[in-house]
């Protein structure tokens, strides 16, 4: 037995799930009782043969909800585990080793790929069989807190951070049969206790609500993109100096070493430009921010504010303008230096080129 679990919603259902891949068997294998464990019936139908399962969960909210982790991946069971389903998202192929619901959260724990999460169960929640022919469905929003900070990238962390944080304030989803045509409006109003309307968006209105909508939406974008550069330049400096280091007798040590340490200068300039040093709580304050921390700073002003003000519209032209010139900056290293370093360690026949980095991806 990998790992038991007591339904949340009756103390005589319990869930097993058990492996004998050690002992030759890689089937998948889950088991349910509802009596106390008296009797036992196996719940397999949609799992991949070969791939045992490491850890089975219920959701805490939704009974019959189930999660199950396996030596590859994560499937769902709207059923009670009459019928499983793939739901990987953008997760890597990877031994999933345990899963936690938290606070509307599906957590995975996963060996030799850290921790995933998956922010805001409400929609799986929700699910229905009956949504697929309605036109339309707004889901119920979980509870939001009104708090300071860039939507979910403030708060100093900058470029210890890999993922990316879920937005700060009230997510809202909803479903459409079918994609709207340009005549059609789809609006979402938002009315106080009294059914009043505070707060609209609709897919017509090029100014307002639907446009702060779009700025932050563009800001979040953008946070992403520098933070994935960040990733970039110091995984180049790592594999840069890495090189310089391994070949420092050879032949042509001097050329390696004197192209490798004018790249690493242009990483280590063009590594503060894109994010705040955060190695202690003074840090925030002692040394700039970087053009990360100035998008976030950004983004909380259009989330705190009802209108798009001039002075957001103006500092994000410059911030734009900025982050095409650090962009290109940093796309020069990648294309030209890390090229001509490449060749110089082709041409003295060293083992290995220096790969880019691709942007990291989040559950």
């Amino acid at each position: 037995m990998n790992e038991l679990e007591v339904s949340p919603h009756d103390p005589g259902t319990v869930y097993v799930a058990y492996r004998k891949d050690r002992v030759g068997d890689p089937a998948p294998y889950i088991y349910r009782s509802t009596d106390f464990g008296k009797t036992w019936t196996t719940l397999v139908n949609g799992l991949r043969a070969g791939e045992p399962v490491r850890v089975v969960r219920e959701d805490p909210e939704r009974k019959g909800l189930m999660y199950a982790g396996t030596e590859t991946t994560v499937y769902i069971s709207y059923d009670g585990g009459a019928r499983w389903q793939l739901f990987a998202g953008n997760l890597p192929v990877v031994p999933v080793t345990d899963l936690e619901v938290r606070h509307g959260d599906l957590i995975a724990s996963t060996e030799g790929r850290a921790f995933w999460i998956l922010d805001d169960l409400s929609v799986i929640r929700q699910h229905a069989d009956s949504l697929a022919s309605a036109a339309a469905h707004l889901y119920q929003p979980r509870t939001a807190l009104l708090v300071g900070g860039g939507g979910g990238f403030g708060g100093g962390a900058g470029a210890n951070m890999v993922g990316r944080n879920p937005r700060s304030g009230a997510v809202i989803n909803y479903r459409l049969a079918s994609a709207p045509d340009s005549a059609t409006s789809v609006r979402l109003e938002f009315l106080d206790s009294k059914g009043a309307v505070v707060r609209s968006y609709s897919t017509k209105e090029g100014t307002g609500p639907s446009r702060l909508a779009s700025v932050a939406n563009l800001l979040v974008t953008r946070i992403g993109e520098i933070h994935d550069a960040v990733l970039r330049v110091r995984d180049l400096k790592t594999q840069v100096q890495g090189f310089v280091t391994r070949t420092k007798d050879a032949d042509s040590a001097k050329a390696i070493g004197t192209m490798g340490g004018t790249i690493v200068k242009k990483l280590e300039t063009a590594d503060p430009k894109l994010t705040t040093k955060a190695q202690n709580g003074q840090d925030i304050i002692n040394y700039a921010n970087g053009i990360n921390g100035q998008y976030g700073f950004l983004l909380g002003q259009v989330e705190g504010n009802p209108v798009l003000t001039q002075g957001v519209k103006e500092r994000l032209a410059e911030l734009e303008r900025l982050w095409r010139t650090l962009r290109t900056e940093v796309e020069t290293i990648e294309n030209v230096d890390i090229a001509a370093f490449n060749k110089l360690l082709q041409a003295s026949k060293v083992e290995g080129v220096i790969g880019k980095k691709k942007p990291g991806t989040v559950m």
